[in-house]
């Protein structure tokens, strides 16, 4: 399942992915976390790219494969904060976002974003609020996402 974390600045989206983090065991934060702890599933890279990681459309064709093998980690949980950030080109991070989407087929992806770009592929977009230390979560269809995203 992907599902795409949506709000406001500063509304704990990132907090968020450091809470399941901590919480859901075998979860790998992309960026975060030392990769070197989480094996590359090529089981998962056949079945989501076939023989190799499709990289036309890509500016920064070495950075998006990086990144894409990174996304294939084993992990019960891939998460991942503000997709493309650190991208030399936007379109790269659109279109690492849609084989996020696709990942998320065989795997649960967890990622924040504010760009409306990115929600179109999301089997579920959710807000965020905080309750003494633990959050909660309310699902939200694609229009009002648009709203929330556009502020």
């Amino acid at each position: 399942m992907f599902i795409v974390v949506i709000g406001e600045c500063s509304s704990g989206k990132s907090a968020y992915l450091q809470y399941l983090r901590d919480t859901v065991k075998g979860s790998y934060f992309m960026g975060v976390d030392d990769a070197r702890r989480y094996n590359i599933d090529t089981a998962l890279i056949e079945k989501v790219f076939g023989d190799e990681i499709p990289l036309d459309g890509f500016k920064d064709k070495e950075d998006a494969r990086r990144k894409l093998t990174d996304a294939c980690r084993e992990c019960s949980v891939l998460l991942v904060d503000q997709v493309g950030f650190g991208t030399r080109s936007y379109s790269d991070g659109r279109l690492i976002n849609n084989w996020l989407a696709e990942i998320g087929r065989y795997k649960n992806v967890i990622t924040v974003s504010h760009d409306i770009l990115k929600l179109y592929n999301a089997d579920r977009i959710v807000t965020l609020n905080w309750d003494d230390g633990v959050p909660k979560l309310q699902e939200v269809d694609l229009d009002e996402a648009e709203k929330i995203v556009s502020v």
